[in-house]
């Protein structure tokens, strides 16, 4: 059922001491009111405090005198209904769209409104502790109007950063990432470091959805590798190299096997964990093993280390990297752990067949690396 439109409802329009609007004549006309026309009487006239006449201007006569109606307009109750209505489980997406274009209309009037209700209603099965970090857009009607609205709320949005809840801190780094730009590239930066595991998982897990995809993503990469590399705050730097691995690129191994050699635990153990995620090889914390192991694949594809690790006896690693190829080649070659001996072999055949065609593997590689690649080669 389509709703009524929020403004022609004299429910909403109840007097206010904030913005009055007089039907009547203006004060820059002469005119009395039976000279206003019906087209001029229609037309609502804000009259705020500027527009009083001084005390030695002669005084036009008020709407009240005119035997007009006078209108008080509450922009504040308005915005809430709109906002109620954008929300609400039965508003249909034709009225949804009304909505945003006249919330859009209010302009910065609608932030605080926006922020006091952050992040809204989002639907029952979002999860921000899975494996797969939603999408703002695709979670509640709220947080899509967010992101539409784009760099023009991003600084209250940013404020939202150190709110006490985490979701709502989640929210908003998911959000800003949407968004993009430098607000998106602090928001993600600060949380990776957040004192709350759930909330530097959602972190971690946009970093890796963004890296080679947006642009503002290589500031956030550049300074987790320094901070894995080198940051003096143990912590810090274990939460630094813990995010390395998560987001699985083959030039962070390195850095990881340097973490290896870290006298602190904490470091060393998330160096391990990340060199797992990474190569999808399990050599635990032997650095001569990591070493020896870079020296012979780090001029192969990680698509190649995913293909070896099936033929490895650790069905955690071979199970990741068999959903990581999954991913990649959008289709099952057939590999499946409880086959046979032979038929594990004609699957990770299949695969190594896939990886020889040029054009597949072209499409392997992030878009921006690719035309990265196609700058520094030059036109065919």
């Amino acid at each position: 059922m389509e709703r009524d439109d929020p403004l022609s409802s004299e429910a909403d329009l109840e007097p206010s001491a904030t913005t009055k609007i007089g039907l009547g004549p203006t004060p820059e006309l002469e005119t009395s009111p039976l000279q206003i026309s019906d087209t001029t009487a229609s037309r609502p006239t804000l009259i705020s405090g500027s527009d009083k006449p001084e005390s030695d201007t002669p005084k036009k006569k008020a709407p009240s005198d005119t035997g007009l109606p006078q209108v008080v307009f509450d922009v504040d109750k308005v915005v809430d209904k709109l906002l109620d209505g954008l929300e609400a489980k039965d508003t249909t997406a034709t009225e949804r769209k009304r909505i945003r274009s006249e919330l859009r209309s209010y302009g910065d009037a609608v932030v605080p409104h926006i922020i006091n209700r952050f992040p809204g209603v989002t639907k029952e099965k979002v999860d921000l502790s899975c494996s797969d970090i939603p999408l703002p857009t695709t979670s509640g009607q709220l947080l899509r109007f967010v992101v539409e609205m784009g760099g023009s709320i991003s600084t209250q949005l940013a404020e939202l950063l150190t709110n006490q809840d985490p979701d709502v801190r989640t929210w908003a780094m998911l959000v800003l990432a949407e968004i993009g730009g430098k607000e998106g590239r602090e928001a993600v930066s600060t949380l990776l470091f957040d004192h709350d595991a759930s909330v530097r998982h959602a972190a971690r897990g946009t970093l890796q959805r963004v890296v080679g995809a947006r642009a503002w993503a290589n500031g956030v990469r550049t300074l987790v590798r320094r901070t894995a590399a080198e940051h003096e705050d143990r912590n810090r730097r274990a939460l630094a190299v813990v995010a390395l691995g998560e987001i699985r690129e083959a030039s962070s191994v390195p850095i990881l096997i340097e973490a290896l050699r870290s006298d602190d635990e904490k470091v060393r153990e998330a160096a391990v964990v990340g060199l797992h995620n990474v190569t999808r090889h399990s050599l635990e914390g032997s650095v001569a093993a990591w070493d020896s192991w870079w020296k012979e694949n780090s001029g192969r594809a990680r698509f190649e280390w995913l293909v070896d690790a099936l033929e490895r006896d650790d069905d955690h690693q071979r199970r990741e990297a068999h959903l990581e190829l999954l991913e990649i080649v959008s289709e099952d070659l057939g590999f499946n752990p409880g086959e046979t001996k032979e038929k594990q072999e004609e699957a990770i055949e299949a695969y190594r067949r896939w990886w020889d065609n040029d054009d597949r593997r072209i499409q392997t590689i992030p878009p921006a690396q690719r035309r990265k690649a196609k700058r520094a080669t030059g036109p065919n």
